[in-house]
């Protein structure tokens, strides 16, 4: 768990700074990304909308060194922007999970706060916090085509949700 080699009051603050600032993360807006499964195989489905996430590292890595380098988030890009808050919020879910055993511990600020946090938004996103993200949002990004679906197209589809949010596609 212990990805960044913190302590848990260090993951404490990192949790508590990550939360404050949460605010300040531009929207999305209207914009959610979706995928129709129906034009891959279920089992690529998986893979494509993974590495879909994976490319907005650059756009999101950008973002930030634009907001840090003119205090303001950029306008426009609605899709970067998504996968921010969607990497965001990984990172406090992460966050919290290393401060778990620090409840009688003051918070501690680690001594490179601002690169814990791009590591959490970007490279721990990119390796394997993105397969959490999918295991809780996959249904909220997905479809099947109903065009010319049979039944047991529906039933694969309920089938390849349940095995996701089951933890069956996290890394081993």
């Amino acid at each position: 768990m212990n990805h960044l080699h913190l302590t848990p009051a260090e993951w404490k603050y990192v949790t508590s700074s990550l939360i404050n600032q949460e605010s300040n993360i531009p929207r999305r807006g209207n914009y959610t990304p979706v995928w129709r499964v129906a034009l891959w195989t279920i089992n690529g489905a998986y893979d494509y909308i993974r590495d879909e996430a994976l490319h907005y590292s650059s756009k999101v890595r950008n973002l930030l060194e634009e907001k840090e380098n003119s205090g303001s988030w950029p306008r426009g890009q609605r899709d970067a922007k998504y996968w921010l808050r969607a990497r965001w919020d990984e990172a406090i879910a992460y966050a919290k999970e290393g401060a778990v055993s620090s409840e009688d511990e003051d918070p501690k600020q680690p001594k490179e706060l601002q690169k814990t946090i791009s590591t959490l938004l970007i490279d721990l996103f990119d390796e394997r916090l993105v397969d959490f993200w999918l295991m809780e949002h996959i249904s909220d990004i997905t479809y099947i085509d109903t065009y010319k679906a049979y039944p047991e197209d529906f039933t694969a589809y309920e089938n390849w949700l349940r095995k996701i949010q089951g933890g069956e596609y996290l890394p081993k």
